[in-house]
């Protein structure tokens, strides 16, 4: 049996790997801002927790050119799941008429946009 290299390759790469190549492609496209969405939080000065970003927001929002709507997308690795605030976050957002997925490799990114007509 032969073993497919590309398919071991996209296996092996972390969600952060992953996350790069699609906005790295996205932004190559021209067919928008690329947004780069981040949930964390840092120790202030006083020691207190600061948080920032929404919890469940999608990993990338791409404003589309010359279109009233957005899309967000929601990078994992090929094993990794979504949360369920990052499933509602998605819903919410297909609920205003965008559009949404979660992706797992630049491929399937390119598969949304034509499925969207958008490339």
């Amino acid at each position: 049996m032969v073993e497919n290299n590309t398919d071991n390759i996209i296996n092996k790469q972390t969600e952060s790997q992953i996350l790069h190549a699609i906005i790295v492609y996205i932004a190559e496209l021209k067919i928008g801002k690329v947004i780069r969405n981040q949930v964390g939080g840092y120790k202030g000065s006083n020691g207190k927790y600061i948080r920032y970003g929404t919890p469940g927001e999608s990993d990338l929002t791409v404003e589309l050119d010359n279109s009233t709507i957005n899309l967000y997308l929601e990078v994992k690795s090929a094993k990794g799941k979504p949360t369920q605030k990052q499933i509602d976050f998605l819903e919410r957002q297909k609920n205003r008429g965008n559009r949404t997925a979660i992706v797992h490799s630049v491929k399937e990114v390119e598969e949304k946009l034509k499925e969207w007509s958008i490339i």
